[in-house]
């Protein structure tokens, strides 16, 4: 009987590995592949999350990259190393824009006044009439992510 149940926990382990091998190679196609398209009259383009993230795309990927030692390895807690890692870098923006706000000049201020209302208008714009759409890419990043969440809670719960 013990025979089984290592048996059963050695299959457990592989689904769990091979559920974040899954994520991380949805995660990795996501960043490159089409998210975003904004289609009007005057600009019609696709943008990528690459294409629109800035030093973040880089921990995306190394968070995704960190897989692949846990599957050669055979190591679950890597995975929530690796799950931790992703969101970090997901939500980095936000962190940074939260923990350190940016203080500008006066000149840069007064542009950014200047700035903000052709924005929110072209903002409102897109988003009224509808001119956003979603494209494979974004829900590829976020099945991804789910799947690598998923499997580093797996993981977590088992040690």
């Amino acid at each position: 009987m013990p025979r089984n149940r290592t048996r059963g926990r050695a299959r457990s382990r592989s689904s769990v590995l091979l559920l974040g091998a899954a994520g991380s190679v949805a995660v990795s196609v996501g960043v490159f592949a089409p998210a975003l398209a904004v289609e009007s009259l005057f600009y019609d383009r696709e943008l990528s999350y690459w294409s629109v993230s800035g030093a973040e795309r880089l921990g995306v990927l190394v968070a995704a990259a960190l897989v692949l030692p846990a599957l050669r390895r055979r190591r679950e807690a890597w995975l929530v190393a690796a799950a931790l890692a992703l969101w970090c870098a997901l939500l980095l923006p936000w962190l940074r824009d939260w923990l350190l706000p940016e203080r500008r000049g006066l000149l840069e201020r007064i542009g950014d006044a200047a700035r903000r209302p052709l924005e929110e208008m072209t903002t409102q714009v897109v988003l009224q009439y509808d001119m956003l759409r979603l494209r494979w890419g974004a829900w590829c990043l976020l099945a991804g992510a789910l799947a690598m969440t998923r499997a580093g809670w797996l993981a977590l719960r088992r040690t």
